[in-house]
């Protein structure tokens, strides 16, 4: 996400669909920078979105790894990655390496 002319704005990322069950997302992104936003991991199901994890603030130089277990017991279920970029033009987002495998991380 570029933050610069673009402050307080939010893009997501819908993930194809998914039949319930256990699941590992995983994936990179940095938070550095003045005035950062923050990138929220989602998950769609039943009609509602839940928040399962949320970055926030100034983590350093450097790619961070997430790794999220989820075990859904809905029939269906998406996720949803958004990122929100801060009031600054140095609040930049990045993504990469983003999989979805089957099974606990």
């Amino acid at each position: 996400l570029e933050a610069s002319s673009h402050f307080q704005k939010t893009a997501k990322l819908d993930f194809p669909v998914f039949n319930g069950g256990q699941y590992c997302f995983s994936g990179y992104f940095p938070m550095y920078g003045q005035q950062p936003g923050y990138l929220s991991f989602n998950i769609i199901q039943g009609g509602h979105k839940y928040t399962w994890k949320r970055y926030s603030g100034n983590h350093g130089n450097r790619w961070l790894h997430m790794r999220l277990s989820i075990n859904s017991h809905a029939p269906s279920f998406q996720f949803e990655l958004e990122g929100h970029t801060g009031s600054g033009y140095h609040s930049d987002i990045a993504m990469d390496d983003l999989f979805v495998t089957q099974g606990h991380c």
